[in-house]
């Protein structure tokens, strides 16, 4: 299949900001955090920092989006990956994620939600391991096949 990377744009941030709503209001701990509070400080920070997303096409199709960054530490974290349901299960997510693998430098790390239990087994089945839990909700796990972690 043969997939294009391009960069998001304003036409993208109520596509993006759905996904990030539905996957706070499915995975957060509400009883720690303000929803509200948390939905508008990630509306904020995607009006400001869409160009950092990359929308990702198959056709004329949208099929998911992701946002890998170069972290302080300078490792890189992927911090937004998500392939629209509909995509799922046809190998999509595979080739996006060797395809940010090759594009950054490791090590690579990704900040998922303890519940999201298929996006786990995902990752762990592509190399990723726990590296350390963040809340009570949240776990980050790591890719560097520098080392030889994953």
């Amino acid at each position: 299949m043969l997939l294009e990377y391009k960069h998001a744009d304003n036409d993208d941030i109520a596509s993006i900001f759905a996904i990030q709503k539905r996957n706070v209001q499915l995975y957060e701990d509400q009883t720690v955090v303000d929803l509200r509070e948390v939905l508008q400080q990630m509306q904020n920070h995607l009006q400001a920092n869409i160009e950092s997303y990359t929308k990702i096409v198959c056709g004329e199709n949208v099929v998911g989006y992701y946002r890998c960054k170069e972290s302080y530490d300078f490792s890189y974290d992927l911090s937004f990956l998500y392939i629209l349901q509909q995509y799922r299960k046809q190998g999509i997510g595979t080739q996006v994620l060797e395809y940010i693998k090759e594009s950054c430098e490791d090590p690579l790390q990704i900040m998922i939600y303890l519940r999201q239990v298929e996006i786990y087994d995902f990752l762990v089945k592509r190399g990723f391991v726990v590296q350390s839990q963040i809340s009570r909700s949240k776990i980050s796990l790591k890719y560097d096949k520098k080392n030889k972690i994953g």
